[in-house]
């Protein structure tokens, strides 16, 4: 079982939390090119493997999110400051990062993911043991920055990660 669910109710979307029987058609998501650009994939066997380690952990959420019946994102989120090798500088307990792409490409460019990403928001930080929200991706990733800004998020600036330098945008 992966970390605490986020309390969704009243949301505009279905979050459907991932399971190991999902991974093989993450994987397929992850290869398609809209996607692949920008996730860094590893060969399948090691990405199987460590998907179903954060699926028994208890920092890290996967869901695919739904839209009238149709599985239209897939989003993970995961708690700060509880490992030994922070992803951040100054990560700490209270702060919950997210990562997402839109499953379809005839879904881009249409406002389905900033809507997404600010409804997971808010049913992030109504856990009263959050108060920031981050998301990271990479600067050159132009449609996603300007997605993430729409729903409220703001740049604090590029910072190193161990994937290399990634834009820090935050939502409290």
């Amino acid at each position: 079982m992966s970390g605490p669910l986020w309390n969704f109710e009243g949301s505009r979307f279905s979050y459907v939390p991932i399971a190991a029987d999902d991974l093989d058609q993450l994987y397929a998501w992850l290869k398609r090119p809209h996607v692949a650009e920008w996730w860094d994939i590893d060969p399948k066997a090691e990405f199987l493997r460590d998907k179903q380690q954060q699926i028994m952990g208890d920092v890290w959420n996967g869901f695919v999110v739904h839209k009238q019946l149709k599985p239209v994102c897939y989003i993970e989120t995961w708690r700060q400051g509880l490992s030994d090798e922070p992803w951040w500088p100054g990560e700490r307990h209270g702060m919950v990062s997210v990562d997402m792409f839109i499953i379809d490409p005839a879904d881009l460019y249409r406002g389905l993911g900033s809507k997404i990403l600010a409804d997971l928001a808010v049913c992030v930080l109504r856990d009263k043991d959050i108060d920031l929200v981050t998301i990271d991706p990479q600067p050159g990733n132009a449609a996603a920055i300007r997605c993430y800004q729409k729903a409220g998020f703001r740049v604090l600036g590029v910072y190193p990660t161990p994937d290399g330098p990634s834009l820090y945008l935050v939502k409290w």
